[in-house]
């Protein structure tokens, strides 16, 4: 199948639908370059073409590095911009925010996402158990966040400074193990070297 549609690619290079078939085959074979590859041709034939924009972010934040999900996320929130009411834009920013815990971005991607749908549907039973899944895991997140708080230390001893004062906030992170009696030792350097 893969040597039939490159075969017909090479004889038919500006066919963007075969592009985007042969990314979808270099998934199914785990051939990222492949799959990148391909949909990158497809995207450089039809670079208008919405639902190649969307496949060819879909797989940049499927199968690339840090830098690439990034760069990713970065073009679906363009994406956005040109099309606030895409369902499968809004799909994927809701997963990407949910993958990256940053519920309030799911939660608002989720409820444009009802406005799209049918009320009573079953997508949008879905958004609203979605919903409430991210409004649970955001209350547990800032009840986290208010505990963290508690663990910070402040060093705030103004009659030993010579020279210029600075108040500094340090955060004590939860994995971190210390004793009572634990020296922590702060270097400050000046911005000039």
């Amino acid at each position: 199948l893969m040597l039939g549609l490159r075969s017909q690619l090479a004889s038919k290079p500006n066919d963007p639908q075969g592009w985007v078939l042969y990314s979808r085959l270099g998934r199914v074979f785990q051939d990222k370059e492949l799959a990148i590859g391909a949909i990158e041709k497809a995207l450089h034939y039809a670079p208008e073409n919405i639902e190649i924009q969307l496949e060819y972010i879909e797989l940049k934040t499927k199968i690339g590095d840090e830098y690439t999900q990034a760069y990713a996320k970065s073009m679906l929130l363009s994406f956005l911009k040109e099309h606030p009411d895409n369902y499968d834009a809004l799909t994927m920013l809701g997963y990407m925010a949910l993958q990256e815990e940053n519920f309030a971005t799911a939660i608002d991607a989720w409820q444009k996402m009802l406005t799209l749908v049918e009320e009573n549907g079953e997508q949008a039973t879905m958004l609203n158990q979605s919903i409430l899944y991210a409004k649970d895991q955001l209350a547990l997140q800032e009840e986290s966040a208010k505990s963290e708080l508690k663990n910070q230390v402040v060093v705030n001893d103004s009659a030993s400074v010579i020279g210029p004062a600075y108040n500094v906030t340090i955060t004590i992170n939860k994995n971190v193990t210390y004793t009572e009696n634990s020296t922590l030792f702060i270097y400050a350097q000046s911005t000039t070297g």
